[in-house]
C-alpha cells in the first residue's frame, strides 16, 4: 500500500479488491453516489462506455459525453459540460485502449476541484504508463488492476482514494457488501484484507513493485519504448491512429484489413496482436508496450508488422 501511495503521488488510502479493473470500477461508484446523483461521463473508447452503463445499472443519471475515435477530451467542452449540469461527479479515463488515446486528467482535475466535485478514474492501462499525479493534480479516486504496466497475472484490482474522497463516501447510500470501502479501511488498519486476499498475485506484484524504481521512471521507459516503435513505423509509412497517444500500446490503422494481418501474423508466426473493438474493428491493429514487453520485443514486432505489409500488399 505505501509503495502503491508513492507511485500515485497520494497519502490517501490505497485498497487491493480480488478482482479485475471492473470490480474496482463498480466500487468506486458504489462508495461515491446516492441513487439518483446525476453524473458526467466523458469518454474516449469503450471503457468510458462501461463507465456509463455501470453508472446507469445503479440508477445514476448519466450525461455522456463521447469524442470521436481516435480524439482526447476537449478540455474547454468538458468545462462547459460541468458548468451546464448539476453533477455529483465525473468519470473518465486516463487511457483507453480500445482507442489509444490518452487524455488531460490534470486540466480536468482543476475544474473538478474548483467546483467541489469528486474526480474518478479509470487508470488500468495508463497506470505507471502515463502521467498521473493524484494528490497534486486533485485526482479524487484512481482505479485500476494488477496486469498491464504492473507486469503481473490479472486477479487484483485496486482503489485509491485521495483524503477528500472520504467525505462523499460517508454520504453514499448506494448498496454495497463485497466492495464496502469502509470495511477494507477498519480491516487494512488492522494490517488484513476483509475477504479472501489473492495472495499469490500478492507475491508476484510485490516482486514487480521491486523493478520499479519511480513513477517517472516507468513513464520515461515506456515513452522510450512507444517513441522508438512509431518512428520504425513511420520509416515504413504506416499510419498510427490516435492524435494523442498513450505509451501503454501502439495502434496501426490497417485500412481496413486488420483481420488479414493479425490472422496472417498468428498462423505464419504464432504472435497474436489486438484487433480493435466495436465500431474499430477490422480497422486498426493494437500493439502493447506493456508487462515485460521491452525494445528487442518491439524491433521483433516492426519486423512482423513490416512483413504482413509486404505480403499482403497493404
Amino acid at each position: 500500500m505505501e509503495r502503491f501511495k508513492k507511485l500515485l503521488f497520494t497519502d490517501g488510502d490505497v485498497f487491493f479488491l480480488v478482482s479485475s479493473g471492473t470490480g474496482a470500477m463498480e466500487a468506486s461508484i458504489v462508495n461515491m453516489f446516492r441513487e439518483g446523483d446525476q453524473v458526467l461521463v466523458l469518454s474516449t473508447g469503450k471503457f468510458g462506455e462501461r463507465w456509463r452503463d455501470m453508472a446507469e445499472r445503479f440508477n445514476l443519471r448519466v450525461t455522456f459525453h463521447e469524442e470521436k475515435p481516435g480524439y482526447s477530451l476537449d478540455v474547454e467542452r468538458v468545462k462547459k459540460l460541468i458548468k451546464d449540469n448539476q453533477v455529483a461527479g465525473v468519470l473518465t479515463t486516463l487511457t483507453d485502449t480500445s482507442t489509444g488515446v490518452t487524455n488531460d486528467i490534470k486540466s480536468i482535475a482543476t475544474f473538478t476541484r474548483e467546483k467541489d466535485i469528486p474526480l474518478i478514474v479509470d487508470a488500468v492501462s495508463g497506470f505507471l504508463a502515463d502521467p498521473l499525479k493524484m494528490d497534486p493534480w486533485g485526482v479524487d479516486v484512481v482505479i485500476g488492476g494488477s496486469q498491464k504496466s504492473l507486469a503481473c497475472p490479472p486477479g487484483i484490482g485496486f482503489v485509491a482514494l485521495r483524503k477528500n474522497a472520504w467525505r462523499f463516501i460517508e454520504k453514499s447510500n448506494l448498496p454495497r457488501y463485497y466492495w464496502d470501502l469502509p470495511t477494507y479501511k477498519r480491516f487494512a488498519e488492522k494490517g488484513q484484507t476483509p475477504y479472501t486476499p489473492a495472495i499469490p498475485v500478492f507475491m508476484a506484484l510485490r516482486e514487480s513493485l521491486k523493478h520499479i524504481e519511480s513513477a517517472e521512471s516507468s513513464w520515461m521507459r515506456f515513452k522510450q519504448i512507444a517513441t522508438e516503435f512509431r518512428k520504425g513505423l513511420e520509416e515504413m509509412n504506416i499510419k498510427t491512429f490516435p492524435r494523442k497517444p498513450s505509451n501503454a500500446l501502439t495502434i496501426v490503422d490497417a485500412n481496413g484489413r486488420a483481420d488479414e494481418v493479425i490472422d496472417y501474423i498468428l498462423k505464419k508466426h504464432g504472435v497474436l496482436f489486438a484487433n480493435g473493438q466495436q465500431e474499430m474493428k477490422g480497422k486498426i491493429v493494437r500493439i502493447s508496450h506493456m508487462g515485460h514487453l521491452n525494445e528487442e520485443d518491439m524491433k521483433f514486432s516492426l519486423k512482423l508488422i513490416k512483413e504482413a505489409w509486404e505480403e499482403l500488399k497493404i
